[in-house]
């Protein structure tokens, strides 16, 4: 199965990227762009690509057992376009907040993923939400506020299924890692969550 790490999005952050696809989009109007669904909306840790199933539950494993990170706080920034330079491939939503424990926790996710065989990343971590990716040459480079800052704690990683359904890609939740809330919490038992099971874990910073 395609798999991916991501961090999920409370309601209301899907809610502002929604106005915010939809603001683009007006302005994109007659354009070729596949645009997001509002469930798709996440913030890509990790990807792991295709993976036997019976793979899957070890790594689910391996990554609960950590270490990961503390929990910490991200918000919405502007909206603009990927690569930085030239014709625009994919409109997102920048992040802004805890970026260098976010970046951490992307670092750890993939050395532990490495540790059972997934290939370390070649391309340096560059957190964004998926507005729509562009499916002709525009030069669309646009940067304005997706929100007012709206912010967001970040308390778990989700490990996600992608599956091709008949209006695009479908993504489903197959096990979630608790982050750890500062040392002394950190010392107390986690879980990890597979499936319909639960498997205990410390969380470890």
């Amino acid at each position: 199965m395609r798999l991916f790490v991501a961090i999920a999005l409370p309601e209301d952050v899907r809610r502002e990227l929604s106005a915010a696809r939809d603001a683009v989009r007006r302005e994109l109007r007659g354009k070729q762009v596949a645009w997001t669904r509002d469930e798709n909306f996440h913030i890509t840790l990790k990807f792991l690509g295709e993976v036997a199933d019976g793979e899957v539950d070890r790594i689910c494993r391996r990554i609960g057992q950590g270490p990961l990170t503390d929990a910490f706080r991200l918000r919405l920034g502007g909206v603009s376009s990927l690569p930085p330079r030239g014709p625009a491939r994919v409109i997102v939503a920048d992040i802004a907040g805890d970026l260098e424990i976010a970046g951490n926790l992307a670092g750890r996710i993939d050395r532990i993923c490495n540790e059972v065989g997934v290939p370390l990343e070649r391309r340096k971590f560059n957190p964004h939400i998926t507005l729509g990716r562009v499916k002709e040459k525009i030069a669309w480079k646009r940067n304005r506020e997706a929100s007012e800052g709206l912010a967001f704690d970040v308390e778990e990683i989700h490990v996600m299924r992608s599956e091709v359904g008949k209006d695009g890609s479908v993504y489903s939740t197959i096990a979630r890692a608790r982050l750890g809330r500062g040392t002394e919490k950190a010392k107390s038992p986690g879980t990890l969550t597979i499936k319909t099971g639960t498997l205990p874990l410390f969380r470890r910073t």
